[in-house]
């Protein structure tokens, strides 16, 4: 008896495993990550320390799946980076903060592999927003000054990933690289700058790593 009730619970979880992934679905999670990175250089048999960066970001989503596999959602999240050039000599420590607002709708496909395993390709549309503060000095004054600008960023792109289901509703996921295109615009006093830039960016800064419910 204990024998056939194990059979069936394995039965069942066999012809279930992807029912997070059916049409009416819903998709519930984000991802969220930080670095940082301090090059030292060698002068003559002395350490110097270079520009400490440090990156985060943290990026809620959710989804609904309008069909089997496939699943239409939006990102709502806030990231930056900060900078900090050490002292030196006359020079006081210099800060530079880059935080920024997204938001941006997003579509999934996704690809079965096995029991437990699935990869998917999205495609986005990421909308930024943001305020710079940069420090300098004025050695003149003696002085540490700060300017502000504004800052805002259009990009459309695409990133492949791969998903493992440790258990039915929960999957844990890596966003691996980016293809995409970027327009940035800069405002500072009245002046405005715009730039583009294509990007196909794979590198280990470019990896995501989330957590998502599947209900």
């Amino acid at each position: 008896m204990k024998k056939q009730l194990l059979s069936i619970a394995f039965l069942l979880a066999s012809l279930t495993s992807f029912a997070q992934l059916e049409q009416g679905n819903f998709l519930v999670g984000g991802r969220i990550g930080i670095s940082s990175a301090r090059p030292n250089t060698v002068n003559g048999g002395t350490t110097v320390d270079g520009v400490k960066t440090t990156s985060y970001f943290v990026t809620p989503a959710i989804g609904y799946f309008i069909a089997e596999n496939f699943a239409l959602g939006l990102n709502i999240g806030f990231g930056g980076y900060t900078e900090k050039t050490p002292a030196n000599g006359t020079t006081p420590e210099l800060k530079d903060k880059n935080p920024y607002f997204l938001v941006g709708p997003f579509g999934r496909y996704y690809k079965k592999f096995g029991d437990n395993f699935a990869i998917f390709g999205q495609a986005a549309i990421d909308f930024r927003f943001g305020k710079n503060k940069n420090e300098s000095y004025n050695s003149f004054f003696n002085r540490v000054e700060t300017t502000e600008n504004k800052t805002s960023y259009f990009s459309p792109n695409i990133r492949p990933g791969i998903v493992f289901f440790p258990y039915s509703k929960v999957g844990i996921e890596l966003l691996v690289g980016r293809i995409g295109y970027t327009h940035s615009v800069i405002k500072y006093d009245g002046y405005k700058s715009k730039n583009n830039n294509v990007d196909f960016n794979f590198d280990l800064a470019n990896v995501q790593l989330g957590v998502f419910l599947y209900l």
